[in-house]
């Protein structure tokens, strides 16, 4: 029958053989130790500073098929500091050179309302540069949509309640304790 204190005594000389080779010691304890916590470290660094390129990077965009309604829009887009509104003889060409990072096309839509059109973005989604300018662009679009809709209702007579079909209550039902265990893993 074998006793559990034999077990331990084979367990405890292993234990201090292994401890004395080297390799053993440093691929098991001090590689993961400091390894592991600076690749991290150099991971996080990294997408750092690949996402901080795009962010001060000002992008360059057309507008073509300008309306009368449209210029509303125009003077939110000159207002925009990291929007610069430019001119190229061929977009699509300028697109693909990277000469230019989005094309705004205003297109007219039947008469529902007045002062009412269509926005087409034409972009590269291959380039960061040009995915950073259709997300300002689709920004600064749903903002001046959302405005346009409220002056249309307001002049139509409808107050915020009336011409908004549903509403939206976000409601965490999470605790402190939970959130901690989401983030942590």
């Amino acid at each position: 029958m074998i006793k559990l204190s034999d077990i331990r005594i084979l367990y405890l000389r292993e234990l201090r053989a292994a401890m004395r080779e080297r390799n053993i010691v440093f691929n098991t304890i001090l590689m993961p130790v400091f390894l592991y916590p600076m690749l991290l470290w150099i991971g996080y660094t990294g997408l750092t500073f690949v996402s901080g390129q795009t962010d001060g990077f000002v992008s360059k965009v057309m507008m073509t098929g300008h309306t009368g309604d449209s210029r509303s829009l125009q003077e939110r887009l000159a207002q925009q500091e990291q929007l610069e509104v430019t001119e190229v003889e061929d977009p699509v060409r300028g697109i693909q050179n990277g000469d230019l990072d989005i094309l705004i096309e205003i297109l007219p839509v039947p008469e529902a309302f007045v002062g009412n059109f269509r926005v087409r973005l034409t972009y590269d989604g291959s380039r960061d540069r040009s995915r950073t300018a259709v997300t300002r662009m689709t920004e600064l679009v749903n903002r001046y949509r959302t405005d346009f809709l409220q002056d249309q209702a307001e002049h139509l007579g409808l107050s915020p309640a009336d011409y908004q079909q549903f509403w939206v209550e976000p409601r965490n039902m999470a605790s402190s304790s939970d959130t901690g265990r989401f983030i942590l893993g």
